[in-house]
């Protein structure tokens, strides 16, 4: 079932917070559920909750994300993704990571897929470089890469800048005739709140890549969003 990961990462998260784990959560709404450029929610709001543990000093970190997702002609799923990875130091300011994530689909099982990742973290920025075996059932490696950056902003605010480039590698079971290559990306603002954030963001993608699914929403959006942590 979909909420099995969820509650997986949420016992692993109880049970090693008495050895100086940090623990934490968050629930959030976005009035357009974006994954890589692409719409989870076809074009329309949707709620997610997620848990995350993070033991400083082994590094480890791992946690959950649970949504509902929408694509086009009716098929709707609850949607769950489970990751797990390490942070090693390199220097001061410059960290490394590695691990693996997986997400399922409850009612569309044919689009689970598992990745596995590196990255480097910086203070301001990280890069990751993702692999797949079957990205989203289609059949077909992939490699996704992306950068992230972000930027102190006056008003308490805080700019963000992501592009991410996703490449089918290998025979495709349900060849893109706009190519194998997909990239996406995403500018906005976010301001914290306490416990709350607000994110408004113009988020974007192309039409090839990986075939997965043929979505009416646009390609490009303006995504606001409200998350509350804890």
């Amino acid at each position: 079932m979909a909420t099995r990961p969820f509650f997986v990462a949420t016992l692993f998260a109880a049970a090693i917070a008495p050895v100086h784990a940090d623990v934490g959560g968050s629930l959030a709404v976005q009035s357009d559920t974006r994954w890589r450029g692409l719409s989870y929610s076809d074009g329309k709001p949707q709620a997610q909750a997620s848990v995350a543990v993070d033991h400083a000093d082994s590094g480890l970190y791992g946690g959950a994300l649970l949504t509902r997702v929408s694509f086009d002609y009716d098929r709707d799923s609850t949607a769950a993704q489970l990751y797990a990875g390490r942070v090693f130091r390199l220097q001061p300011g410059l960290d490394t990571e590695f691990g693996a994530q997986y997400t399922h689909f409850a009612a569309l099982t044919r689009y689970d897929y598992g990745e596995v990742f590196a990255g480097l973290l910086g203070e301001a920025w990280n890069t990751r470089l993702y692999l797949s075996n079957d990205y989203f059932g289609s059949g077909q490696r992939s490699a996704y890469v992306e950068l992230n950056l972000q930027q102190p902003l006056p008003w308490g605010l805080s700019g963000q800048a992501h592009v991410g480039w996703l490449r089918g590698i290998g025979r495709a079971r349900w060849p893109n005739p706009d190519g194998d290559s997909r990239p996406d990306w995403r500018i906005g603002v976010a301001r914290r709140m306490g416990v709350f954030e607000a994110q408004l963001g113009w988020v974007g993608a192309t039409r090839g890549g990986p075939y997965t699914w043929v979505s009416a929403a646009h390609r490009e959006a303006l995504v606001l969003g409200l998350s509350a942590s804890f």
